[in-house]
């Protein structure tokens, strides 16, 4: 290592360490609450300034002593703060948030070329709308323009800064018209909504040849800003320009679809700054802050004088709708909680009063009323400077003779009885002289297993897995009483198996493509109790009937195949079975991709760049043909385009069906509707709401179709229209595809002559005649790559695939820790080649890179199937400085000694090997030549160091300082001091 470098990082280190010590040197500003009077109390400075470079204080300017106000002296950087809470419920649109004029430190030259003023939420810092006061430098030094305008723009916390300027310039690319007016449109440049002001604080402006220069009349300019909170829009006027809009939030004419929602609660604080500062400081007077007065602003004391605001949970309940007590039940108190905006929660408290103003006891959260009458619940919040907020609600007691909550259980010998196994009914009930809502809840118990079973109110069934009696309990609540009626059920043993699994088949089955049949279990029944059995699996095709012992079925008929899985216990068996259609379409040799769409109501011709799929007449049901493609696809990534066949186009939709692959009932319909004016509208569920036009035909081929699902709720068409599903064809709330995939039915639909659908593609898989498959399986993982803490626990995501033209795929998930081994899950999974379509918790307890592997295949070619792989990394990173002990050292010695500095013991959680920097600071605050065992900056490995010495040559305290780092970059800077005599 050269010198020139030794000298650099000792430099480099010399900084730090000032930097380390200065951090000592920072102080903590508290502001001490006292009494004012027993209303209110002082809780602080109601403004005050950022930095020692500023000041602030009331008074008035010898050159403006008719004008008082708060004097404002801001330092680069600095902030003023107006720490009153503002709520917008307490400014009308045409109140001034300030009022303020400029006081330059050389009258002709603005003490910044930008004033901002900045709203921000009192609930969400992340929430502020920023109004940019700018002084506009002018092509021409001294333009009077230039000198006596000012332009001004405003914008949310992600918006632009956009000002909008009065002018009649409809010619300029800028121009727009909004709420009726012409202005040019200003976003992001030198420009905005133009007023009649001087920064330069030349109030004389109607002359600028000669400016007036006299600091007397600077306080002849004001400007006020005001927010009109219930347009979202932002307003200047000053002295000489009437008030004229500066910006609107919440336009999507201005701001897109990056629209401000408001404050959270109605509620900001605000503060000022400046930028591109031509002084020491930017100097202003504000003459009104909104909501105090002039006696609060010279006084300088923010005060108190509001109590917190109470929410009550009135649980579902309508105020004006609450459920009665009864005399001599007690009634449970609606929770409630208290806020208050300089103190956050408060503590609220709940006494209740009878129609005579008599306290009423209240008991672990409730109150029993003695008589009938009406019950005053007064809810009581304080803060901390003493103020208390109170609300109050009315609750009518009924006399305690009133008829209570009945119920009539109506039963029948079947409800009495049953058999292991089976489904059993429990009695319908109802309910009489409910308060408010009711709750049923219903469970069967066995009487001499404990056994429970919870019971669904609207089914009333359930079924008993162990024979013996059983108690079947009712437990009924409104809001005052709870009940519990019960009767005895008596379940006889029964030999007849159970198979209760639900049975995940595939809706098509491809021939001669191999598929992993699901395995199942049911229960065949030994003295009463469940013994679980695996079902056997036999699959009969063309009356011959295969028993599947290996789990793998393939497909060789034609037509369909029954899958039936059986448990037998004694005489009886348990049977489930599903026919399923076998549809041939060339797997494993030539492929037809025609033929993955199942129907008998098309014929297909395919070229290579579609299949044109036309309607035969003869087939077509109530004008409507349709065709189904046979593998599910993944929802995930489901696509498709496709177009009318030219010269086939007499019927009136395309519709678009996709429904879950495990849960029918979950289906949408997306409608593509021919219209007269020859372009398109799609329509979601045939709710004609959702209709949204397209610029595409059925009459232009060129231009296909295009559907994308997001996933979640939202399909767009044409990758620009976007419609978003709130319900299923059934009216059902849809919140997605449960499964991840999907089966697709094509349907044209008011046929009356020829009709024909061309495919061209389905989830980027061409559909084409293409003979072969060329795509590799699809999926997506969204990497969480990156940095990670030592044993952070992070979870991978369930990953789906799917490969549209095979439905057989390998796909699996290996997960590697930094040390070359295999990573188990938190519940015990070896992550080597396992299923990813579930979720794994993991703890990463290495340094270093974890990664995240996948890997997929499909299986018609075996000799070579199309694969994709995916990995990402996380990256466990050290953050640990290490640990520094200085061992023995002298701390006295003579002018003239040698002095060897202390040798360190350093340990750290991570790593083995170290840099070291050493300084030695002279009683004059120089810095030493020194002789180092270990050169400065040059790694050691041993945990105990020898740093090196110096002679002292004066008298003084010499500080030793020393910054160890380790392989990550963290640092421990540790020092001692030696006094030389």
């Amino acid at each position: 290592m050269t010198k020139q470098k030794i000298l650099n990082k000792r430099i480099a280190f010399v900084l730090l360490a000032a930097l380390i010590a200065a951090t000592g040197a920072l102080g903590l500003h508290f502001t001490l609450r006292g009494s004012v009077n027993a209303d209110s109390a002082v809780i602080g400075d109601l403004y005050s300034v950022s930095g020692k470079n500023s000041s602030v204080s009331y008074g008035r300017y010898p050159s403006t002593p008719n004008t008082a106000g708060v004097q404002v002296h801001l330092g680069k950087g600095d902030k003023f703060v107006y720490n009153k809470i503002i709520n917008v419920n307490a400014l009308s649109a045409t109140d001034s948030l300030l009022r303020f004029y400029v006081t330059p430190n050389n009258i002709g030259t603005p003490d910044a070329d930008k004033i901002t003023v900045t709203l921000t939420d009192v609930h969400d810092a992340d929430n502020y709308i920023t109004t940019t006061v700018k002084k506009v430098a002018a092509a021409v030094p001294g333009a009077a323009w230039a000198e006596r305008n000012t332009y001004i723009t405003a914008g949310a916390n992600g918006q632009y800064q956009v000002g909008l300027e009065k002018s009649s310039a409809t010619t300029n690319v800028n121009y727009i018209v909004f709420d009726g007016a012409g202005y040019l449109y200003h976003r992001n440049d030198m420009y905005g909504a133009g007023v009649t002001y001087s920064l330069p604080g030349w109030p004389d402006y109607e002359d600028i040849s000669a400016p007036n220069i006299d600091a007397s009349v600077l306080d002849t300019q004001i400007m006020s800003l005001q927010l009109d909170y219930a347009q979202k829009a932002m307003y200047a006027a000053t002295t000489k320009t009437a008030r004229s809009i500066i910006t609107d939030f919440d336009s999507e004419a201005l701001y897109d679809s990056d629209l401000w929602q408001g404050f959270t609660t109605g509620e900001f604080n605000i503060s000022i700054g400046g930028a591109n500062y031509n002084a020491d400081s930017l100097n202003i007077v504000i003459t009104d802050l909104v909501g105090s007065t002039a006696a609060e602003l010279e006084s300088n004391l923010l005060i108190d004088a509001e109590g917190p605001v109470i929410s009550i949970d009135f649980d579902g309940y309508e105020e004006s709708g609450l459920p009665n007590a009864v005399a001599g039940r007690p009634y449970r108190l609606f929770s409630a909680t208290a806020r208050d905006v300089y103190d956050g929660a408060c503590a609220v408290v709940c006494k209740v009063y009878d129609a005579s103003n008599n306290e009423i006891a209240v008991a672990n959260g409730a109150f029993v009323p003695p008589t009938a009458g009406n019950y005053t619940l007064e809810y009581a919040g304080s803060d901390k400077s003493h103020n208390v907020t109170t609300e109050r609600v009315t609750v009518a007691a009924l006399a305690s003779t009133a008829a209570g909550l009945g119920i009539t259980l109506n039963k029948s010998a079947a409800n009495e009885s049953g058999a292991v196994g089976k489904p059993i009914p429990v009695a319908a009930f109802s309910l009489q002289n409910a308060i408010g809502r009711t709750a049923v809840n219903i469970e069967a118990v066995g009487v001499s297993n404990g056994v429970r079973y919870e019971i669904d109110a609207d089914a009333l069934t359930f079924r008993p897995m162990y024979s013996g009696g059983y108690t079947v309990t009712y437990n009924y609540e409104d809001y005052v009483y709870s009940l519990t009626e019960s009767y005895a059920v008596a379940v006889a043993d029964s030999a007849e198996p159970v198979i209760l699994q639900d049975i995940l088949l595939p809706k098509y089955f491809v021939r001669y493509c191999g598929y992993n049949m699901p395995a199942v279990t049911g229960y065949k029944f030994v003295n009463g109790a469940p013994v679980e059995t695996a079902a056997e699996l036999t699959v009969a095709e063309q009356g011959k009937t295969t028993t599947v012992t290996d789990g793998y079925f393939t497909p060789t008929k034609a037509g369909s195949a029954t899958v039936t899985y059986s448990v037998s216990g004694g005489a009886y068996v348990c049977k489930k079975s599903v026919e399923i259609p076998i549809v041939n379409v060339g797997y494993g040799g030539t492929l037809k991709i025609g033929d993955y769409f199942y129907t008998s109501q098309f014929t297909y011709g395919a070229t290579k760049n579609y299949i044109d799929f036309n309607a035969v007449s003869g087939a077509v049901t109530g004008g409507t043909a349709s065709m189904e493609f046979v593998n599910k696809l993944p929802a995930f990534a489901f696509s498709t385009s496709f177009t009318a066949v030219p010269g086939s186009t007499d019927y009136d939709k395309i519709n678009i069906w996709l429904t879950d692959s495990v849960d029918a009932s979950i289906r949408v319909k997306i409608s593509f509707v021919k219209t007269s004016s020859g372009i398109t509208t799609v329509i979601l569920n045939d709710d004609v709401a959702t209709a949204t036009p397209v610029s595409v035909g059925f009459s232009n081929a060129a231009t296909p179709f295009t559907l994308d699902y997001d996933g979640v709720k939202s399909f767009t068409v044409q990758s620009s229209k976007t419609l978003t599903a709130g319900k299923t064809a059934d009216g059902k709330v849809f919140n997605g595809f449960g499964s991840s995939y999907v089966y697709m039915t094509v349907e044209a639909s008011g046929i009356a002559g020829d009709a024909g659908v061309r495919m061209v593609k389905l989830c980027k898989q061409s559909i084409t005649n293409a003979s072969g498959d060329y795509m590799e399986p699809i999926y997506f993982v969204n990497t969480s790559a990156g940095n990670r803490a030592i044993n952070a626990e992070f979870t991978i995501p369930a990953v789906y695939a799917a490969d549209v033209l095979d439905p057989h795929i390998t796909f699996y998930l290996t997960v590697t820790a930094p040390d070359g081994g295999i990573v188990a899950a938190k519940d015990g999974v070896v992550l080597k080649e396992t299923d990813p379509t579930r979720a794994y918790g993991i703890v990463l307890g290495q340094y270093g890179s974890y990664r995240i592997s996948y890997y997929a295949a499909d299986s018609m070619d075996t000799d070579e199937p199309n694969v994709s792989s995916v990995t990402y990394v996380l990256t466990v990173v050290d953050t640990e400085s290490p640990t520094v002990l200085i061992l023995n050292h002298v701390t006295r010695a003579r002018v003239g000694e040698k002095i060897e500095i202390a040798k360190l013991h350093v340990q750290d959680n991570a790593s083995t090997r170290f840099s070291l920097f050493v300084a030695v600071q002279l009683p004059n605050g120089e810095y030493a030549a020194m002789t180092y065992t270990v050169t400065d900056g040059e790694t050691f490995e041993s945990t105990e160091v020898t740093a090196g010495s110096f002679t002292a040559s004066a008298a003084g305290i010499y500080t030793v300082t020393y910054l160890v780092r380790d392989e990550a970059d963290n640092f421990t800077v540790v020092s001692y001091g030696i006094t030389v005599e």
